[in-house]
């Protein structure tokens, strides 16, 4: 019986796996970037969404977050920190050239690339408080879209292009909600309404919903929340924390952190939480991924 079992898992991870990888009418394969810690600083790796393929990104001193694939693939935004400032930085797919976007004494991060792929929205708390701003893609022309005394923190911007989503913490550090306004920085709208704490939001294929990191105590987990009706439910259900969701191209799975197993690593599930896979291995923290797919 027990190798009955084992030949079932090994069937449904070759599944999972043959449904990640999502390759494009050109062969390219979809991409999930992610950070970790395997070299004792942040840094940016990438993988196929299989889990194979793995390559470190960047190197150095800093401590590298936030990887956001551009639109079309060819780059990859991220915070960095460097002499104890953080800022955006871009660079291109492989690792290389990368530049400096934002030079500011404030701590900037979250990157978030408008669908068109030539502004980029990010979390900053250059005024006192964290707001969300939006720049061109080269880095030019910031412009503030939330100001007020919350503090604003993981935008994601909509894949039409016309809102973004945010997490908005007010006086109590323990409570957040998710909120999106359009990326003109008007029409503001409330989307949670708990006594939880709601952060890290992630559109679906179809902005028809939203994911999103909802803590409660020690514990972290990942919802859904539908537009239409405000209608919620939990995808993946762990006694540990659940973090950073993330779409497939198709809309029918989502990576994500945990550290369900002990450490931080890489997983997917399905829309529907079943079919959990783990995609890193390694006694180091595996966060935040960020899962690029060709249409």
């Amino acid at each position: 019986m027990r190798w009955v079992v084992s030949l079932i898992g090994l069937a449904l991870l070759a599944l999972v796996c043959a449904q990640a990888t999502h390759v494009g009418a050109d062969n390219t394969v979809s991409k999930i970037a992610f950070v970790s810690t395997r070299t004792g600083d942040g840094d940016i790796y990438v993988m196929d969404a299989d889990g194979r393929n793995e390559r470190r990104l960047t190197e150095g001193p800093m401590i590298d977050r936030d990887p956001a694939w551009s639109p079309d693939g060819r780059e990859i935004a991220f915070g960095r920190t460097h002499n104890e400032n953080d800022d955006i930085f871009v660079m291109d797919a492989d690792g290389t050239n990368a530049r400096r976007l934002t030079e500011d004494p404030a701590r900037d991060s979250h990157p978030t690339w408008s669908p068109d792929g030539r502004r980029i929205a990010f979390a900053s708390n250059r005024t006192g408080n964290g707001d969300i701003y939006v720049m061109d893609a080269d880095g030019t022309d910031v412009i503030r879209l939330t100001e007020g005394p919350a503090t604003d923190s993981d935008p994601a911007w909509s894949h039409e292009g016309r809102r973004i989503a945010f997490a908005r913490q007010r006086d109590d550090v323990t409570k957040a909600d998710i909120f999106t306004i359009g990326a003109n920085g008007e029409d503001p709208r409330r989307l949670t309404f708990g006594s939880y704490r709601d952060y890290e939001p992630a559109w679906t294929p179809g902005d028809s919903a939203l994911a999103f990191t909802r803590g409660r105590g020690g514990d972290s987990d990942i919802f859904l929340i539908r537009l239409r009706n405000n209608d919620e439910r939990q995808l993946a259900d762990s006694r540990r924390r659940d973090r950073h969701p993330s779409w497939g191209p198709g809309g029918e799975r989502v990576a994500f952190a945990s550290n369900r197993d002990g450490d931080w690593e890489i997983y997917l599930a399905s829309v529907y939480g079943r079919g959990i896979v783990r995609l890193t291995e390694n006694r180091a923290d595996d966060k935040e991924p960020d899962w690029w797919g060709p249409h």
